[in-house]
């Protein structure tokens, strides 16, 4: 019974797979690294949906280790509306940690979320 298990994964099937790796390796080639590539972002793409869909990291209290995108994503706040507030603080906008970036620009960690949750409030208070 084993055998014919074996059979199903071994037999005519991966034959046929070897057969035209060794006829077209080229394209063979290109197909697998095609489909690991598309397995690779629909994996990313489902554990980013479960992650979004837990309601705990929705509307998190803003910390220090949260990136400016994070907090954009948390909140549903657009992104433009927290580099524009970045860009009039006069505070560089890049993909670190917005304690990071109150550290390199002599601003207290709660100042800067002081700012960001009054901008959160300003958007939602438009919405």
């Amino acid at each position: 019974m084993w055998r014919r298990r074996m059979g199903f994964i071994w037999g005519d099937g991966m034959k046929r797979f070897i057969g035209a790796f060794k006829q077209h390796p080229w394209l063979v080639s290109s197909v697998v690294i095609a489909f690991a590539v598309t397995l690779f972002f629909v994996v990313r793409m489902v554990a980013f949906a479960i992650y979004w869909s837990d309601p705990a990291h929705r509307d998190q209290q803003v910390q220090g280790w949260m990136t400016p995108g994070y907090v954009a994503k948390s909140w549903g706040v657009p992104r433009e509306d927290i580099r524009d507030l970045f860009e009039g603080l006069n505070l560089t906008i890049e993909p670190k940690p917005i304690g990071r970036i109150a550290d390199e620009n002599d601003i207290t960690l709660d100042e800067l979320t002081a700012q960001i949750e009054a901008a959160i409030a300003a958007y939602r208070a438009n919405q």
